[in-house]
């Protein structure tokens, strides 16, 4: 759904702001958003060997403003990266405030190597990871932030809006929008 709505958003250029009933959020980004298997690839098999190449061959990643990772650890836990190239920065999300190293230097690295044919320059990146990330009081709700986590970067959010008391209104509305396979615009 948030390929979908980068996708129409390209096509719907605008001022930069989505208006609703409730308010003003951010337009979406220009954005990708790799599947929940993306990690576990490049995490056991690697750039080369988990054949990650074949998963850009139809567009330029250095071409989007972000590009969306859920990460699966272990299948204990979820948690969400991105490459922000508008912000030069490798972010980390953890909804219960762990430190996580991350392979997408190494990735990014890979990927320039293969589509550009030289290595990326990372002059000016930086590793972040937002002081503020709201955390979760419970040991089950870490998918329900990473993908609220995920879809407010997608529209250049810099802090989110949410915490552990929005998780029963945020559950419901993710059931909306996968029934009608849309993101709503609304807060």
């Amino acid at each position: 759904m948030i390929l979908s709505r980068a996708d129409a958003s390209k096509e719907n250029k605008g001022k930069g702001v989505v208006k609703s009933a409730e308010g003003a959020r951010k337009k979406p980004l220009d954005a990708h958003y790799f599947s929940t298997f993306f990690w576990t690839k490049l995490k056991e098999a690697g750039y080369e060997k988990g054949r990650l190449g074949k998963w850009t061959k139809k567009f330029d990643i250095f071409s989007k403003d972000v590009v969306l990772i859920p990460i699966n650890h272990n299948n204990a836990h979820w948690t969400g990266a991105a490459i922000n190239f508008r912000r030069k920065r490798i972010e980390s999300y953890d909804s219960m405030g762990m430190e996580r190293g991350h392979l997408l230097r190494k990735y990014l690295d890979a990927e320039h190597r293969d589509k550009k044919k030289k290595p990326f320059d990372f002059t000016g990146w930086e590793d972040y990871t937002l002081e503020e990330t709201p955390q979760q009081e419970n040991g089950y709700d870490c998918g329900v932030f990473t993908c609220q986590f995920l879809e407010s970067l997608s529209r250049g959010e810099e802090s989110f809006a949410f915490t552990q008391a929005d998780m029963p209104y945020l559950r419901r509305r993710m059931i909306w929008e996968i029934g009608h396979a849309k993101l709503r615009d609304d807060l």
